[in-house]
């Protein structure tokens, strides 16, 4: 789990590390294939930090005091930006969301695949979570 420095920040819109505590609570010691790295960041300053995680978390621009997320980032030696599912999450619904992209890389993962290697092998997953994503808001 990684944050920038939130609200300690003048352009920090949440408190990042509240939220970063909270899905470090809840998420910490998940049993993965590989290191997944979950980013929480406050401000478009931030926006290339949050698109280089596996699970990239910003404030939605457009939607006050909801979430967005980029999935599948990746530095090292070969970087890729994760792709922005641009979809607006109030809290409760980023964690599920959280949860579900979890088991999707626990379920179709397998040592040393980073999610991003599991989400482009089967491009169909990429699809399954935009559709969960958008059942979950729907509700």
């Amino acid at each position: 789990m990684v944050s920038c420095k939130g609200t300690t920040c003048t352009k920090g819109l949440y408190d990042v590390h509240a939220l970063a505590r909270e899905l470090d609570d809840l998420f910490y010691g998940q049993i993965v294939p590989k290191k997944l790295k979950i980013g929480v960041f406050g401000c478009i300053n931030s926006l290339g930090k949050a698109k280089s995680q596996d699970i990239g978390i910003m404030p939605s621009f457009k939607n006050p005091h909801k979430f967005e997320i980029y999935i599948g980032g990746l530095l090292g030696n070969s970087p890729v930006y994760g792709q922005h599912i641009d979809i607006a999450l109030n809290k409760e619904q980023l964690i599920c969301a959280i949860k579900f992209i979890i088991e999707i890389y626990q379920k179709n993962g397998k040592y040393p695949q980073r999610l991003r290697k599991v989400l482009d092998t089967n491009p169909n997953l990429w699809q399954e979570i935009t559709d969960y994503l958008t059942k979950l808001v729907q509700k």
